[in-house]
């Protein structure tokens, strides 16, 4: 007999929904942060700011924590098992890449796989970022420390993390197709929030059939320099079905050369010869340290390579990397990896993890020109 699915407002209600939790699945936590109506999806944004799309039609609450069990999707969203629901949280933290500036600097957009939200600059962080000569602009890594409100953030501090390296991407509504000039017109955000719309260049070697007006959509595109983009790979994201649908899915895996770090974690994930470039950690070994989950050592691979590259490895990796090293006491006075960064509880690894992504996260933004100390408030 099924039940028909039900998400109830008190704390630590397990939800089970429609669909048997497979192999592929895993398990996270966060809160949620935005919803995508034309997707059938909610976002959820991680301890540590990663942002996870997961694609149902009866989505929680806005600002509800919530542990997630779902399975990974073809275009590298998700598709909701069950989910527990727990308390609210206004106050969250999100990474993704800049997509869209508003003109008048008091909104952009943050991007990552799966979600393109607003996020808006009020007065005291917009004062301190003016006053500071941060400029914001497309193509940046970044991670905002904000407030829930609404369907957008509100900003209460926003750290550069770099520019991104490894495609970006863009979640939106198709608002027109010219087929003549090959250009899709796709909205800004994905709730059409900002009004704004982007414009994307499609390659001769994608099939503009299969896109319609009023499609979600989820692309990997590559800069312009002029505000536009050139599409790379692209998936039709109106709910699970098509974000898993092979037919629905376009672009070789390798735009602009920037692999995608879905393929990246793939290729690990098989790759025999793992553990013996990991200090015998397998892939979910190496993966799932800090993880909520062990089920998710996939999930914080594809967080990790989705932030950097070889050449510039992001701070999730490098802490993957710290963390599982087994010299990292001889070279830090004697102290283990979770002594080091969590000295206040060296037990909890998940929190050393966090720290360790924030220090490095830091020690970045300091290494890039014209940088400073953060004001409070505003862009470090």
């Amino acid at each position: 007999m099924q039940r028909k699915p039900l998400f109830a407002a008190l704390s630590g209600v397990l939800v089970v929904l429609i669909g048997a939790t497979g192999a592929s699945a895993a398990t996270f936590s966060g809160t949620v942060v935005h919803k995508n109506a034309r997707a059938l999806s909610f976002v959820v944004a991680l301890g540590n700011g990663s942002l996870r799309a997961v694609h149902t039609r009866h989505t929680p609450a806005l600002g509800r924590r919530v542990t997630v069990t779902a399975r990974h999707l073809r275009n590298g969203t998700w598709a909701l098992s069950r989910v527990r629901i727990g308390k609210a949280s206004r106050h969250v933290r999100v990474r993704g890449t800049v997509t869209y500036v508003s003109p008048t600097r008091d909104l952009f957009v943050v991007s990552a796989r799966g979600v393109s939200l607003v996020v808006r600059l009020r007065a005291p962080t917009h004062r301190a970022s003016a006053a500071a000569g941060i400029q914001i602009t497309e193509g940046q890594a970044v991670t905002v420390d904000g407030t829930i409100d609404g369907n957008s953030l509100d900003a209460g501090a926003v750290h550069s993390d770099g520019q991104n390296g490894n495609g970006i991407d863009l979640e939106g509504t198709i608002q027109s197709i010219d087929s003549a000039g090959r250009t899709l017109s796709i909205s800004a955000d994905d709730s059409e929030e900002s009004g704004a719309k982007l414009a994307v260049d499609v390659p001769a070697s994608f099939d503009l059939n299969l896109f319609a007006a009023g499609q979600s959509v989820e692309l990997i595109v590559a800069p312009n320099g002029d505000g536009s983009y050139t599409l790379e790979q692209s998936s039709n994201d109106s709910g699970a079905q098509n974000a898993d649908n092979r037919g629905q899915n376009q672009g070789d895996g390798n735009g602009d050369n920037h692999v995608g770090a879905e393929q990246v974690c793939t290729a690990q994930q098989g790759d025999p010869n793992f553990a013996a470039s990991h200090d015998g950690l397998t892939f979910d070994q190496f993966w799932a340290i800090g993880a909520d989950n062990p089920s998710d050592a996939f999930g914080q691979c594809v967080d990790a390579m989705a932030h950097g590259t070889s050449a510039n490895p992001s701070p999730e990796l490098q802490c993957h990397l710290e963390a599982s090293d087994p010299s990292f006491a001889s070279t830090h006075g004697g102290e283990s990896f979770a002594q080091f960064y969590n000295p206040q509880e060296p037990s909890n690894l998940n929190d050393a993890l966090g720290h360790c992504v924030d220090a490095k996260a830091q020690q970045l933004d300091n290494e890039s020109p014209g940088s400073g100390p953060p004001a409070p408030g505003s862009w470090s």
